[in-house]
């Protein structure tokens, strides 16, 4: 009973899984570099 509880106890019987998360929104490109004067100003304005 001792032997399953803690770290080791939890990871022997959890069964791994990857979980994909999609964002709704849509991804906007100004967020991402190359930064001009122009991206730089909206980027300030959202937030």
């Amino acid at each position: 009973m001792g032997a399953y509880h803690g770290e080791a106890g939890f990871e022997t019987f959890s069964h791994l899984k990857s979980v994909f998360d999609k964002r709704t929104k849509p991804d906007l490109k100004v967020l991402y570099p190359p930064y001009t004067s122009m991206k730089e100003r909206l980027i300030k304005l959202l937030q």
